[in-house]
């Protein structure tokens, strides 16, 4: 059994170490010059080393994305377990994981980027906006407001990661915490 532990323990560093090698890469030198063998040489793997873990480069830019993803909804989970009124917190998760810190945003451009050249991995993300605005009606926080907030979220997200000039750390957080009261039921 220890035997086992190792060799699992041993495949996921070589993989992680090509994924952020494939983000390094997208970073510096645009998703355009994302090839197999750049990645490889990045990641101080050989061409067939990182075929073992990811069969092309469009499984590679999809385990980019997914990692993102993931990196996303755990951030949006942890708001939802610190939250303790259960009346909106899926949209108020959503927008504390938009306004948190959710990383380089070297590797969300590269998300962008790649998502350009695969735009149906986009699909799983688009599932999780309809699943949030169903859990937004099951909430049972106001369609609208909840609407309201994901997308102002959204922009605040977007806005940051295209460096676009934003609010200030103070004004930044006092429009998320009027966004968060939209998301409160009205008595």
């Amino acid at each position: 059994m220890p035997s086992h532990h190792a060799t699992t323990q041993a495949t996921p560093n070589a993989r992680e170490r090509v994924l952020e090698a494939a983000y390094s890469v997208a970073a510096r030198e645009g998703v355009a010059a994302l090839t197999l063998e750049a990645v490889a040489a990045e990641a101080g793997v050989s061409k067939g080393g990182l075929l073992y873990h990811f069969h092309s480069k469009e499984q590679l830019v999809s385990a980019m994305v997914e990692r993102l993803c993931q990196s996303f909804e755990e951030a949006s989970a942890r708001a939802v377990a610190a939250d303790p009124d259960p009346a909106g917190r899926s949209a108020r998760a959503y927008l504390a994981a938009c306004a948190g810190d959710l990383g380089p945003s070297t590797r969300w451009l590269a998300l962008v980027g790649a998502l350009t050249l695969y735009p149906r991995l986009l699909d799983p993300w688009r599932a999780a906006v309809l699943a949030g605005r169903q859990t937004d009606q099951a909430e049972g926080v106001d369609a609208a407001a909840a609407t309201i907030v994901r997308l102002a979220a959204d922009g605040l997200w977007l806005g940051g990661l295209l460096g676009l000039p934003g609010p200030g750390p103070q004004l930044k957080r006092k429009v998320v915490d009027r966004l968060g009261e939209l998301t409160r039921r009205q008595e």
